[in-house]
């Protein structure tokens, strides 16, 4: 074997084609499980109704889908995909500790924290696999995503299941602490081992990073509000699906075919 071929085995070993594979399924390992354990939790830690418990899973749920496309404008035009993923997760584990604090204002802050950093990570994550990559069209990039998603896909099963049981036993804040738990390994695994191809050159960004985080940290008060008094904003989060789904329409449709 030349040693060009070897440099370039040890590239794609190096940066990043591995890792993603734990890191990807990690953060997915943790969203499922917060999914799972989220109304359960809620109601043993704030004494709420099945349907009070719902009524405030349902625009959270909303809201950590509907941001990937803040997540993915921020990391395009200012913080860049590696440290968009690392805001994320930071911003998801300070929201689940939130849950623990004692008054219901801290919840709701919680909550838009989470809500903030799943659009951060979840899109982010995506493309962060691409980018260990020299070529776009290589198709061992097909071969990448097929196992990711089919990782990721095997972690709904395995992680709400582990949750429920570590809940059932021992209570459901504990599964909250594994949920933490699950954020920071992959948190730090990506940190310590995520690196995008060499050839990848970052674009300049179009936003100064003071606009950049104006915009990140005006969403927190803006999503707590929005969790405090839901009722005054009933239909809002149809509406901010439905722009999230129009959105996509329109970049869809700027893509090239290929």
């Amino acid at each position: 074997m030349n040693i060009i071929e070897t440099k370039r085995r040890l590239t794609q070993s190096l940066f990043g084609f591995n890792t993603i594979y734990l890191t990807q399924p990690l953060f997915n390992a943790g969203f499922y499980g917060l999914k799972f354990v989220f109304v359960l939790y809620i109601i043993e830690r704030r004494s709420l109704t099945e349907g009070q418990a719902i009524a405030t899973f349902a625009p959270f749920m909303t809201l950590c889908y509907a941001t990937a496309l803040i997540g993915g404008y921020l990391a395009d035009q200012a913080f860049g995909v590696r440290k968009a993923v690392l805001l994320g997760s930071a911003f998801m584990i300070t929201g689940l500790m939130c849950l623990f604090l004692p008054a219901q204002e801290w919840c709701y802050l919680g909550l838009a924290f989470m809500s903030l950093g799943s659009g951060f990570f979840k899109p982010n994550l995506l493309t962060a696999v691409g980018l260990t990559f020299e070529n776009p069209k290589d198709p061992k990039k097909d071969q990448a995503y097929s196992l990711i998603y089919i990782l990721g896909n095997n972690d709904t099963f395995t992680v709400p299941a582990l949750c429920g049981f570590v809940g059932k036993i021992f209570g459901w804040s504990y599964a909250v602490l594994l949920v933490i738990g699950i954020f920071m390994s992959a948190t730090v695994i990506f940190y310590k081992t995520m690196r995008f191809h060499p050839s990848y050159k970052r674009p300049t960004p179009s936003l100064s990073l003071r606009k950049s985080w104006g915009i990140t940290l005006s969403l927190v008060p803006l999503f707590y509000f929005l969790f405090k008094y839901q009722s005054s904003f009933h239909g809002l989060m149809g509406i901010v699906a439905c722009v999230g789904v129009t959105y996509l329409g329109k970049i869809i449709y700027q893509c090239q075919p290929e």
